[in-house]
This record gives structure tokens, sequence and C-alpha cells, in this order.
């Protein structure tokens, strides 16, 4: 199964190192394509997402900051070791000093040719030898020593650096906070603004509406005038309420015969002249 997948992947690599060679210009549209593909993705997510993943992201580097903290003391504690070092190296090149002055003050005098220290007896010439060797051996701590002090101080340099930094980092992240919550305001802003900027009204569909009440507001109309004339002429053309102001029978019958009288008279008259 494994030498399968070898097989595979060297003829992939071969395949895209084939077509490397037969065309540069396919490979760089690949890749051109790629990308784009990975940056319309991250296009995609709607920003209300991205500010969700970064509040997660700033909540994950508070769990992890115990972590910090950790390699902070570590830090700390090589330092106290490499100052505890320093000044163990310090007392015993004082203490090696002290031999040294104490050995050449018993060399100062030349006429002794022989020095006895706790119950040992020792002559001149191994005074001297073992004086000599302690001074190179000082000389030799006091470079070890230069190099110590050299390494504390960038270790002291360092350490002041990472408390510093570990002492921002509860700034930072309310920082981040902070800016996290005014960009959410002004995301709501922003949504604001296009849904205003977006808002189509159908003015065909209110058209239609208008449409249909006067439409309806006809048909009322038609049917409350149907009303008015089925109760206008329910009774014959006698309206009961009408004015009463009618002329007199009498008069009425007195007028219709002078009218008649008059045409019969130009009747006559017109005979008479024929």
């Amino acid at each position: 199964m494994l030498k399968k997948v070898v097989i595979a992947g060297l003829a992939v690599a071969v395949g895209v190192a084939v077509l490397a060679w037969l065309s540069p210009k396919l490979i760089s549209t690949i890749r051109y394509t790629a990308e784009q593909a990975v940056q319309s993705a991250e296009d995609a997510v709607p920003l209300e997402t991205e500010i969700g993943r970064l509040r997660s992201e700033v909540k994950r580097l508070e769990n992890d900051e115990h972590t910090y903290y950790s390699q902070v003391a570590k830090q700390a504690v090589e330092v106290d070791k490499l100052r505890k070092d320093v000044d163990d190296t310090m007392a015993n090149m004082d203490k090696q000093w002290s031999n040294i002055e104490a050995m050449r003050k018993d060399l100062g005098d030349t006429e002794r040719t022989s020095f006895k220290y706790g119950a040992r007896k020792f002559g001149r010439d191994e005074v001297t030898e073992q004086l000599a060797r302690d001074f190179k051996s000082y000389e030799n701590c006091e470079k070890e020593l230069k190099a110590k002090k050299e390494l504390l101080s960038a270790a002291d340099k360092s350490l002041a650096a990472s408390e510093d930094q570990l002492g921002s980092l509860k700034g930072t992240r309310k920082d981040m906070q902070t800016e996290l919550e005014q960009l959410e305001a002004d995301l709501k802003l922003v949504r604001l603004k296009e849904a205003q900027t977006n808002l189509v009204v159908n003015d065909t569909d209110y058209g239609q509406v208008k449409s249909d009440i006067g439409k309806l507001r006809d048909k009322i109309a038609t049917r409350q005038k149907a009303l008015d004339y089925q109760g206008k002429f329910a009774n014959g053309t006698i309206d009961a309420t009408a004015s009463r102001d009618q002329p007199d029978e009498k008069e009425l019958i007195k007028q219709i015969d002078e009218k008649r009288n008059g045409h019969k008279g130009d009747g006559k008259n017109v005979a008479e002249e024929k």
C-alpha cells in the first residue's frame, strides 16, 4: 500500500514537472486560479462571522496566557541560576585571592626557607609553585567571571523584556476586544445603510392596488345608484313627497278652453282671407 502511495506521489510530481517544463503559462494560470479561489472563499465569509472568529481567537489567547507565564517563569529560574553561579564564582575568587595574598606575604620574607600551613610544612619552592598555579587559576577565573557577568546581563535584559511583554498581554487583548466591538458597531451601521440603499419599491404593485381600489369605488357607486333608481321608480311616476304647488282644476280647464277657442278663431280668419 505504501509503495503504491509513493509511486502515485512520484507520478504527480513528475506530471507537474513536465507541465511546468512544457507550459509555464499553464502552471502560472493554475496557480493564479487557485489563489483566486482561496481569495473568493475568504471574501465569501460574512463579516459578522469574521468578527465572531476573531473574538474566539482573542479568547483563545487569554486561555493560553498561562503558557506564557510558564515560559517567563522558566526564564527567570535560569537567570537566578546564572546569578547564583556568578555570586559563587566571586566568593570562590575572593577566598582564592586571600590565599594568594597570604602566600605572597610569606614569600616577601626572603630569609625564610619553609612555611607551615595547617599541619603541613612546605618548602619555599613548593609555595612559589603553588602561588604561581593559584595566580594563573585566578586570572582564568577572572575571564570566566567576566563572561558569566555578560551572560547574566543579557539574560536580565531578556527577562525584563519578557516580563514587560507579559504585562502588556492583557492590555493588548483589551485593545483588540475594544477594536472588535467598534468594528461590530461600524458594521451594523454599514448594514443599515446598505439596507436603505438597496430598498426597491415595486411601483407596479402599488399602481395595481390603486387601480383595484378605484374599480371597487366605482362598483360601490354603481350599486348605490341602482338602489337610488330602484327607490325612485318603485311606486310609478307619482312622487308623494313632491311639492303640492299644482294648478287649480277649474283654472286649468278654463285655460285650455281659451286656447282652443283661440285656435278656432285663427282658423276662420285664415279661411276668409283665402
